[in-house]
């Protein structure tokens, strides 16, 4: 029955593997077993029955405290239901009974990254640092972590470490774009541009590094220039609240008060204030 537990998960047949688990749990040798309940839990999880997938992960984690993947595994369905809490205090298990496991680390940093807990982002990401010094990831998390805190020359230290430890693209355009938001924010346009330049040089086709550079540009003045540039972010990615966000303030420049308003409505509509501050209605009862 094991193997044709594992063959019809392998086929997807996630309902039939719920039966029969259910089916061999309640024999006497199976009904505690690791295997049988992982499998059913996964498959409850891959049909989207999430509250029977976390109420059999609960079981296995009571079962079997000491192993580690259960424990991810009902975190990483609680992060995706926004149950930050109860995904972190899984995960801290996890973590006392793996303390290098990056998986569990790089999600306990993910929580207190939605939850704006930028201090202990820090703290965790050093700590993901020192177990893998060569992850550029974790560079720039920490680095990310820093520029909200307003430690910009901390946040460029880092960004560069991530830049000397890159072997893709992907990461070193992220480097780059973030070093030059980074400059942005620190007032140090020039290297600011260079960055974001840098950035559409190893991929152009990521819509944020071109709202950056816009809005950058408009700051220094070439304001028509940097308007295209976000207007082509916004062509790329019409679902970014900060692009209108940007380019109302460019509007504003211009003098276009009108156009800006509709740009900041249609960024306030996206829940601009939520995912970051109240710049916005700031902007709009100036209008």
């Amino acid at each position: 029955m094991l193997e044709k537990l594992k063959f019809q998960f392998s086929l997807g047949n996630y309902w039939n593997v719920i039966k029969i688990a259910s089916s061999l749990i309640e024999q006497e040798d199976f009904k505690s077993d690791y295997t049988v309940l992982m499998y059913k839990a996964a498959s409850y999880a891959n049909v989207l029955e999430d509250e029977k997938a976390i109420a059999t992960y609960n079981t296995i984690i009571q079962l079997h405290p000491e192993n580690v993947e259960p424990k991810i595994r009902i975190a990483l369905i609680q992060i995706a239901i926004g149950e930050f809490e109860q995904a972190r205090h899984h995960l801290t298990q996890a973590w006392k009974l793996d303390p290098e496991n990056l998986d569990v680390l790089n999600n306990l940093i993910y929580i207190s990254e939605q939850l704006h807990e930028f201090d202990i982002v820090i703290e965790l990401s050093s700590t993901a640092i020192e177990i893998d010094p060569q992850d550029p990831s974790v560079w720039l998390v920490r680095a990310a972590a820093y520029e909200k805190k307003r430690l910009y020359e901390l946040a460029i230290k880092d960004g560069l470490k991530a830049i000397s430890v890159c072997e893709d693209d992907i990461y070193l355009q992220m480097a780059y774009n973030d070093l030059g938001y980074t400059y942005s924010k620190k007032g140090d346009l020039v290297n600011a541009e260079s960055y974001l330049r840098k950035a559409i040089e190893v991929d152009e086709t990521d819509p944020i590094q071109y709202n950056n550079l816009g809005w950058v540009l408009a700051e220094i003045g070439k304001i028509d220039e940097g308007l295209d540039y976000i207007n082509y972010s916004i062509q790329l990615d019409s679902s970014n609240s900060y692009a209108y966000k940007n380019r109302a303030k460019v509007l504003l420049k211009k003098g276009a008060n009108k156009k800006a308003k509709k740009d900041l409505l249609k960024a306030k509509a996206m829940d601009y204030h939520i995912e970051y501050d109240n710049e916005v209605n700031d902007l709009l009862s100036t209008l």
